[in-house]
């Protein structure tokens, strides 16, 4: 596996446990973000934050584990979620400084997406999709 894909997948592990925390957050003090007033509905918090620390880990392991058809299963969930996160900071950003990085937050999503294909189309990436591609010790991974 080249280090640019054991790079993604440790980057998606991170994110996932990011997100796991944030959703352990949400559920402690869901109660007292409400009573703050915060622009965004805890509840929902913990819902997105839940899926994607699941979503995350488990397209790494997929990508670890070389399954036939990752590449388009970790490029659609990437543009998933940056799409999700810009539309997220779209909706609930009230304040001034949040609305200002809002362009920022769309531009970082675009680099974050080009340079996630890039690594999925190298070559030696490419090379491990392919069905008739052998696996280490007859191992069937197509499913």
């Amino acid at each position: 596996m080249g280090k640019g894909l054991r790079l993604m997948c440790a980057a998606f592990v991170a994110i996932g446990i990011v997100h796991l925390i944030a959703a352990i957050r949400a559920i402690q003090f869901g109660a007292d973000y409400a009573a703050l007033g915060v622009s965004f509905p805890p509840a929902a918090q913990m819902i997105f934050s839940a899926i994607w620390a699941v979503a995350f880990p488990w397209m790494a392991w997929r990508a670890w584990r070389r399954r036939n058809g990752f590449r388009r299963r970790v490029f659609l969930l990437v543009v998933a979620y940056g799409l999700a996160q810009a539309a997220w900071w779209r909706i609930y950003a009230q304040s001034d400084y949040a609305v200002q990085r809002w362009p920022f937050a769309v531009l970082m999503t675009a680099l974050g997406i080009i340079l996630v294909a890039w690594v999925l189309n190298r070559p030696s990436v490419r090379a491990y999709d392919r069905p008739g591609f052998p696996r280490p010790n007859g191992e069937d991974r197509t499913r």
